[in-house]
Order: structure tokens, then sequence, then C-alpha cells
């Protein structure tokens, strides 16, 4: 015996079988039977058959071909293919894989073979058929929670849905507002949905309620206090904290992170929809990749025509991957993540088809003929092929590992304007909302990336070698963006869609335009470009307000300094008269200082801006913007605007504009709208 009171273990022979001793103090040693002989691992060369017949197995899902002991190839494989050239673009995967589908979820298992039951992991997502009154869950957390905020006092959320009447009104304001730019729902069948859930609101199924949250959030979203005053009773403040607060908590109730029901992931994709342009970037980047995942473990990457499903859900689930897709290249741009999905090819979804929904039912077993021209698809569309587009033209760059050639870019922007203008935009009515929003978003997308590409900050001097014809081009496609915005502020009818064209206003664009201003103080472009200029600050008033924005201070003071030559020459021009808007005395009251500029220290630089300005309004009213659909090619090019460009008018310093642009993004999205949104 040890100090401790443990004895030794001895062991004897007794009848040829080995007996233990085990002795503690007091207690008479007993002989007892020794434990089973452990069961023998298999052979190492049984194991090692049976992982190499496995690793078989998964290099024939690859198409690759494999032999038998006896060196012969079985038959009906293929040989492997040799890698490809990878200049010729990313190509979708060949498995097959396989995809679970039952009661509206589904499952996709590219390794189902190393995994359970399929089946018995599809059984244990949470159902749609689970109501808040059965409370059915699981032992193991799943992490949503940590992912979206859920408040562990919210019991039930029966009381945060608004009055049946309240309810049509938000299901109205949704159609109107924000289903044409959305498109993930078929909406007759949640029409459906949504009457019989105001009849038993206490007996909603979980994914039906986490959707009607979502779109309460997104239809709030899409309405200014003043429409949510009248609407609602209430203000809009107030009802985006509490029905954006409670899609969360309805999302975390019914296990999100879990869930394989497509109605769920509808729901999450439309509240991020809803809150990405107020959420933390790189949280909504985030938040977008676990869509995203959520969206591969369903299969909803993979087309629907070669996994046997119905017609009708393979093609709301293309619906659903492309919106899943834009969102995740929006939110990974913001964030500055760098490449996306887009770059790679797991997927092979294709693009939906232009169809109305009441083209589609649930019961279909055929699909429809598409329509040619225009339907309620169109502005999903068209961003789909822009999509689409910047996908392939960024693999092929990460591929080639060099940016393509400016004369290259300008051919595939060019290639792409004429095939949206003959597939989509002849066939629009620009009196109607959506389809002059798909022109201007068509018209601005083309010329800020022909922009992005031609811009001052690629060149080493900052823009001073650029050729003047290019020069000329850009500052038209500037304008012409601009005006867009403008038109869409002024315009009645486009009201229900500024809460989207509001979030996506050019500001560095804008900050181009002013810096040409430089160079064209009078003239009828100049004249043009003012009055955009003044609608930017008439329908844009943070730009003033805002005094705490660095980037908006920063474009006051620019807006400053280019409007002191031009009212210079107006005054030259009227009797020492100018009449002075109301947003350039909104800046100097802000800026005492700027305001006591000398007009006489701009004299000595007039004389050869008006020489400079002559020659280039001649030049500029004989060309359109580069892809406008009113192209003439009649110009005078005999013009020399090297010799007559004013010398004092220096670059303008790039890099000091691009930092303010990353910070505003920044300050932006950490400052508006997070008390909104948990």
């Amino acid at each position: 015996m040890n100090a401790a009171g443990m004895s030794p273990t001895s062991s004897a022979s007794t009848a040829g079988k080995s007996l233990r001793y085990s002795c503690v103090n007091g207690v008479e040693c007993v002989a007892s039977a020794p434990a089973p002989p452990r069961r023998r691992k298999r052979k190492a060369d049984e194991d090692l058959r049976a992982r190499l017949k496995r690793c078989e197995e998964l290099l024939k899902g690859y198409g690759a071909k494999v032999e038998s002991d006896d060196g012969v190839q079985e038959e009906n494989e293929v040989d492997i293919k040799p890698p490809r050239d990878i200049s010729s673009g990313p190509e979708p995967a060949k498995r097959k894989g396989k995809l679970i589908a039952e009661h509206g979820m589904s499952r996709f298992l590219d390794n189902y073979g190393q995994l359970e039951d399929a089946r018995d992991i599809l059984q244990r997502s949470p159902s749609k058929g689970e109501d808040n009154s059965s409370v059915a869950e699981s032992s193991a957390p799943d992490g949503s929670a940590l992912l979206l905020f859920s408040n562990p006092q919210i019991l039930s959320l029966r009381s945060l849905h608004p009055q049946p009447v309240q309810i049509f009104r938000l299901w109205q304001t949704f159609m109107d507002n924000v289903n044409p730019l959305s498109k993930l729902l078929h909406t007759p069948t949640v029409q459906c949905q949504i009457l019989e859930a105001t009849g038993n609101l206490n007996g909603l199924p979980r994914n039906t309620e986490a959707l009607l949250f979502s779109i309460y959030t997104s239809a709030i979203v899409s309405l200014n206090n003043e429409d949510c005053e009248a609407l609602m009773g209430e203000s809009r403040s107030m009802l985006l904290t509490r029905y954006s607060t409670a899609a969360q908590h309805a999302l975390v109730r019914v296990g999100f992170l879990k869930s394989s029901d497509m109605v769920v992931l509808q729901a999450l994709v439309l509240f991020l929809l809803a809150v990405r342009h107020n959420w933390e970037p790189h949280s909504l980047w985030i938040l977008t990749g676990v869509a995203l995942r959520l969206a591969q473990r369903m299969g909803v990457h993979r087309d629907g025509d070669g996994l046997g499903i119905p017609i009708f859900e393979a093609e709301m689930r293309r619906r659903l991957w492309w919106q899943i897709m834009m969102l995740d290249g929006r939110s990974s741009q913001l964030a500055g993540a760098g490449a996306s999905v887009l770059t790679t090819k797991i997927w092979d979804a294709k693009l939906p088809s232009n169809l109305n929904d009441g083209d589609l039912n649930p019961d279909m077993t055929e699909m429809p003929l598409e329509h040619k021209g225009q339907t309620e698809m169109i502005f999903c569309l068209i961003t789909y092929e822009f999509c689409k587009f910047f996908q392939d033209a960024g693999a092929t760059e990460w591929q080639n590992k060099a940016p393509p050639s400016l004369g290259d870019t300008d051919k595939w922007l060019d290639d792409l304007e004429n095939r949206i203008e003959s597939k989509f935009l002849r066939y629009c009515d620009p009196s109607i909302p959506l389809h002059f929003l798909s022109t201007a978003v068509t018209r601005s997308i083309i010329s800020n990336k022909r922009l992005s590409a031609h811009h001052p900050r690629q060149y080493p001097d900052k823009g001073a070698s650029m050729p003047q014809q290019e020069k000329d081009m850009l500052f038209i496609n500037a304008l012409q963006m601009i005006e867009y915005d403008a038109m869409a502020h002024s315009m009645k009818s486009m009201k229900r869609f500024l809460w989207h064209i509001k979030s996506y206003f050019q500001l560095d664009v804008f900050v181009f335009l002013l810096s040409e201003l430089r160079h064209r103080p009078i003239g009828p472009l100049a004249d043009r470009a003012w009055r955009v200029v003044h609608d930017v600050y008439k329908y844009h008033p943070e730009l003033i307000s805002d005094e705490s924005n660095g980037l908006y201070v920063a474009m006051g003071s620019l807006t400053l300094l280019v409007w002191q030559p031009r009212e210079v020459e107006l005054a030259r021009h009227h009797h020492g008269y100018s009449e002075v808007p109301d947003f350039i005395s909104a800046l100097r009251s802000q800026r005492p200082a700027l305001t006591r500029l000398k007009a006489k220290a701009m004299d000595e630089k007039m004389e050869k801006t008006l020489i400079y300005q002559h020659a280039s309004e001649q030049h500029l009213n004989n060309i359109p913007a580069r892809g406008s659909a009113e192209v003439t090619t009649s110009f005078d090019d005999t013009v020399d605007f090297g010799n007559v460009m004013p010398l004092e008018m220096s670059p303008l310093d790039w890099d000091y504009w691009n930092n303010l642009l990353q910070e505003y993004e920044l300050q932006a999205t950490e400052n508006s709208g997070q008390q909104y949104f948990g």
C-alpha cells in the first residue's frame, strides 16, 4: 500500500486466465474476471484499401479515370480533361451533387457520400410548420443571436404586428416601392399568405412571421417621415426600430442558421436589402456572406433544371440567387473587401426569365415562353446583366493578373450598352416610373464605369496630360449622370423610388463635374452644368446642412472656388451685376474667409480662360457623351486645346478626394441609422 491508500494492481494465473486483484485498505482482495478483450482494429492494408476506394469514388465524381486493382480502366468512365487555359474565363463545376427537397425545404450536398443520410439532416432543420406556440428548440445553440439582435425578454412577437388594415397598407407600399426593385417574392402567393395571416396572427408559422416583419421593415424604409405619419400614425424612426428589431428576433427564433427553408432565406435577404444603406459595411458584408452560405447549402447556387425540382421553384430560386449576388457584390465593394463570390464559378444558376408574376404559379408543369421586351422584371434583369458582365470581367482580370486595356474596356462597355439597349431599353416608355429608372440606371452605370476607367486619377500627373477630347467626353458623361439624379428627384411619379435613388448619389462624379467647371466658367454647357449643381444642392440639402461631414465641407469649398471665376465673368457680361444663387450664399455664410477672396485676383486668369472657353464650347457643342443615343461624329478636330489651357489651372489632387470619399463612406455607415437596427 502506498501513502495515498492506493494498492498496486497485481495479477496471477488461475485456470489459464489472468486475474486482477484490486486491494483497498480494510477490504479483502477479491479476484475479478478480466475485461473482455478489445476488438482488434482492421489490418492496416484493409483500412488503406477502404480509404483508397473512397478516394476513387470521389475522383469518379469529378470525371476522372480510375483504374482497378488489375490496372484495367473501369467501364463508363471518362478520361480526366487536361487543365484548360485559365484565360478562357471561369467555368462552372461539372459536379452534380445531390439536392434533397421536402415540404419547401432543401439541402444540397456536394460530398453527400461522406456524410450521414441527407434526409436525416433535412428533418432536423427547423420546420416551416412550427408556429409560435410550439417551441421546439434544439439543445445545441446555432449562433443566430450572435449575428442578429435578439431580445430574450420578447416572449411573443404578436404585439409587434401592426393592425390588419395597416398590414395591407404596408404590403401595398412594399408592392409599389420595393418589389419592382427586388422581385424576390411571387407576389400572388405571398398575398394569399398575408390574407390568411391577418385572420390568425397568433398561429403564424415562424417562417411566415419572419417574412412579414422583413416586408414591414422594407416598406417603412421606402417611406419618408411624413408618409409614415400619414399611413401608420407614427414616426419613421419609431416604426423602423420596432419592425427591424422584430424582424431580427423572428429570424433568430426560426433558427435561420440551421434552416433549409427557402422562405426563411427570402426573409433574411429581404431584411438585408432593407438595411444595407444603414448598417456598417463590414457587418453587412459578413451577414451577406451568411446568406450566401445558406443559399449554397440549399443548392440555390445550382440551376434547378439539373436538380429535378419543380419549374416554379427553380425560377424563384434563380431570382433569390441573383439578388444575393447583387447584395454580395455591393457589400464587398462598400467594405473594401475586394473580390467576392462574383469572381468564382462555384455556381451555375441561370438568369431569371423575363416573365411577370402572373405568368408563374406553383402548380405549373412547363415553363411559359419568355416575353420580348419589358416586364415586371425589367429593372432586376438589367442590374443582373450588369452583375454578370462585371463578374466575368472581374474573373478575367483576376486570372490574367492585369487590368484590361482602356480600349478593351471601352469596347466592352459599348457592347454591353448596345446589348441592354436592344434587349430592354428600346421597349421602355419613359413616362412609366420603372422604365425611366431602368433607363437612368443603365446610362449612369455605363457612364460611371467609363469615367472610372478614364478618370484623371489614373494618370501619374493627375490628368494634366489627358487629351482634351477625353476630358470633354468625361465632362458630358458626368453631367448626364447628375442630370438623371436631378430629373428623378423632380418627377412626382418617381417619389416611390427615391429611397433607392438617394442611396446611390454619385458624390465622386459630382466632384469631377465641379473640377471640370474650373475650366468652363461661362457658355451654354457651363450654364447647363450650373443648373444641375443648383439642383444637387436643392435635392440633397445635407450637403450644406451637415457641417460635421468632412467630404461635404470640402465639396462646398470647392463649389465656392469654382463659382468665383464664373461670378466675375457673369458680372463682366452683365455690366457689373451677377445674381448669386441661394446655395452659394448659404455656403458663403458658413465660410467667411472664402468670401473675402478678391475678384481682382481672378481677373488675371480670365483672359486665357475666355480663349480656352471659346474653343472648348465650339468643340463640345458638336460631341455628345460617349455611348449616348444621340451620336454625331461631326466636330472640329483642328483646335489645339493644349495651347489655350490656362496654365494656372492645376490638376485637382485626386488622392485627397479619394481619401475624403473613403472617410465619408465609413462615417456615413457608422453614424446613420444604427439606432433603428439593433
